[in-house]
């Protein structure tokens, strides 16, 4: 299993590469948009409990051996008013090809504030474990 993710602009970019993504194949339950809403991020503590369910996730797929800032990054991009769309792939050509499509579209490269963004930043991570973004969308809709 492959998972793509991908920081973008706004909302329209995200969404013309869900829909073309979409038209690639992909099944529905294999994507996850996490909508940029500018607001106040959550309190940061000096574990990743604070992030959303999606920043575990983030979490899982750079490591616990990689600096937590970068997921932090990731994690907070909504807050920033950017979208995060994760893929999971199959296989690595899958992958590669929505990393493409995600850089066409207006995926950027994210910093830290005021770094600015790159264009076509899209990154690829191969998981041996973990669950797929579909599980974790049923986990996020699951009745409390």
């Amino acid at each position: 299993m492959h998972t793509v993710i991908s920081v973008f602009k706004d909302a329209p970019s995200a969404q013309q590469a869900v829909v073309r993504l979409r038209r690639l194949g992909l099944h529905a339950q294999d994507l996850h948009l996490e909508e940029g809403q500018a607001k106040p991020a959550p309190a940061k503590s000096h574990g990743r409990s604070a992030l959303r369910s999606y920043g575990a996730f983030l979490a899982s797929l750079f490591g616990q051996d990689h600096p937590s800032d970068e997921v932090d990054l990731y994690a907070e991009a909504p807050y920033r008013g950017n979208p995060v769309l994760m893929v999971d792939a199959e296989t690595s050509g899958q992958a590669r090809e929505a990393a493409r499509v995600m850089d066409e579209c207006g995926a950027i490269e994210i910093g830290p504030p005021g770094a600015g963004p790159w264009k076509g930043q899209s990154r690829v991570f191969e998981r041996r474990d973990g669950p797929p973004l579909r599980e974790l969308k049923q986990e996020e809709h699951a009745p409390r």
